[in-house]
């Protein structure tokens, strides 16, 4: 299973509602709303899902544009739940720029975690980004957020938002069983 904040280096895309029009090389960083993706291959003219290393996200800009934030001494805790006030389902590991002043940091979950992870969607279910955006929080969604603590103890609470996990379809070959040779 995958859920939609898996941030793993080797498997995370971005569907995009139309192709892209112009050739992206590797490594170009986009913005998707408040979020920075990095390509981890080159896109080209067509491209339906741009394939991204992870999202690097950043805090605060200036008026035009500009990360500004110092995340020096930072740390942060991210967790996904059932709901507030429940036990968490799994903990994402955070890892911030080497350089505080960019105000990046990223969140990941491992394979195991996200496989962890029960579905709460029906197998092979494919939301578009406008369906996402309509959709309105069932019983069975899971939530998460991110909290940054800074070194004076204050506590910033970023990002949050529905964590939807759709049931693994492909799942790897288990050879079958030898048949028992028949006397002749």
């Amino acid at each position: 299973m995958k859920a939609a904040t898996d941030v793993a280096a080797d498997s995370l895309s971005i569907p995009l509602v139309k192709p892209i029009t112009a050739a992206l090389p590797l490594g170009t960083r986009l913005m998707f709303g408040e979020a920075i993706a990095e390509l981890s291959a080159p896109a080209p003219i067509g491209t339906k899902a741009l394939p991204i290393t992870g999202l690097l996200l950043p805090i605060s800009r200036n008026a035009i544009g500009q990360i500004v934030a110092d995340l020096t001494g930072c740390s942060a805790r991210s967790q996904i739940k059932r709901k507030p006030g429940t036990p968490a389902i799994a903990i994402f590991t955070p890892w911030f720029d080497p350089d505080p002043l960019t105000g990046l940091f990223s969140l990941s979950l491992t394979n195991q975690q996200t496989s962890a992870l029960p579905a709460n969607l029906p197998p092979g279910t494919s939301l578009t980004e406008e369906e996402l955006q309509e959709r309105r929080p069932q019983p069975t969604d899971y939530f998460w957020d991110v909290e940054l603590v800074y070194p004076n103890a204050k506590v910033e609470r970023p990002m949050n938002g529905l964590v939807l996990v759709s049931a693994e379809v492909t799942t790897p070959l288990i050879p079958p069983e030898p048949e028992e040779a028949i006397a002749p």
